[in-house]
């Protein structure tokens, strides 16, 4: 496993970091800021690597509050999450979580990474839905899309096309059978909104490897949560380092869920 950061100049101002645990973090420059996308899991000083690449101030964004995107929080005085995650970056985030997190995941201990772990602060400032950042030529326009997470968003770059998909839209499997996931059909309408409101995504910038993915995988997604929505589609058992569901497919998407949270009561009205 790899112990440093590394990143990825992808063009039109964007860099695509991958930290040790392999997260993915991205870093948008304007001309006057820079958005920092996610956190990661805080092994090892995501700020300092920054450092190296702008100077610009930081503006830096959550997509959701689990510890592999909002674990490196602690390094940054204010860091913006919307308030449907606060309970799950609290949680989740503190520094004991984390440790335990790693050794799930990797089957090592944290000190094998010889990394120090950032400190968990609360240090959490509201994030709204429809908010504009301005980073000077450059706006990035937040939508809130539960499902993954209750306050789980993403953020689009009105300057390229692209969309900051965090998990919500990655072409690893997306969980939705954790305690705390939106029922399936949440996260339906949360993809049909993404859909609706941005007719023109070039590309699509997930929170987990492969990086960058097809726009189309947004469709994709929509589809394989409609089928099992409907009835047209039935997963098999899979479990995961957090917990187990069923797995479907269809196409590239693929979604984990729990069979007792597909439907919400707007749905059978």
């Amino acid at each position: 496993m790899k112990k440093e950061f590394s990143y990825k100049d992808t063009g039109d101002g964007i860099y695509s970091i991958t930290a040790p645990m392999q997260e993915q973090i991205y870093l948008i420059l304007g001309s006057e800021q820079a958005m920092l996308v996610d956190t990661g899991m805080g092994a090892g000083s995501l700020k300092n690597y920054i450092s190296h690449i702008t100077d610009l101030p930081l503006i830096v964004v959550n997509t959701h509050g689990h510890p592999d995107h909002a674990g490196g929080n602690g390094e940054f005085d204010k860091v913006y999450l919307h308030p449907g995650d606060y309970n799950v970056y609290m949680e989740m985030c503190t520094e004991e979580f984390r440790k335990q997190d790693i050794i799930k995941q990797s089957g090592q201990n944290h000190e094998d990474f010889d990394l120090p772990l950032v400190p968990f602060i609360e240090n959490i400032i509201p994030l709204e839905d429809g908010q504009v950042f301005d980073l000077g030529n450059r706006k990035l326009e937040i939508t809130v899309v539960p499902g993954h997470t209750p306050g789980s968003i993403c953020i689009y770059d009105s300057l390229s096309g692209f969309l900051f998909s965090g998990d919500t839209v990655t072409a690893t499997p997306t969980w939705l059978f954790l305690e705390h996931s939106s029922p399936l059909f949440t996260y339906c309408k949360s993809l049909r909104k993404l859909l609706d409101k941005y007719t023109c995504i070039s590309r699509l910038y997930p929170g987990h490897l492969p990086s960058p993915v097809a726009s189309d995988l947004i469709v994709h997604k929509l589809k394989c949560a409609r089928n099992i929505c409907e009835g047209n589609a039935e997963g098999i058992p899979f479990k995961t380092f957090a917990g187990e569901g069923l797995l479907y497919q269809y196409k590239d998407a693929v979604i984990i869920y729990d069979p007792c949270k597909i439907l919400n009561i707007s749905y059978l009205i």
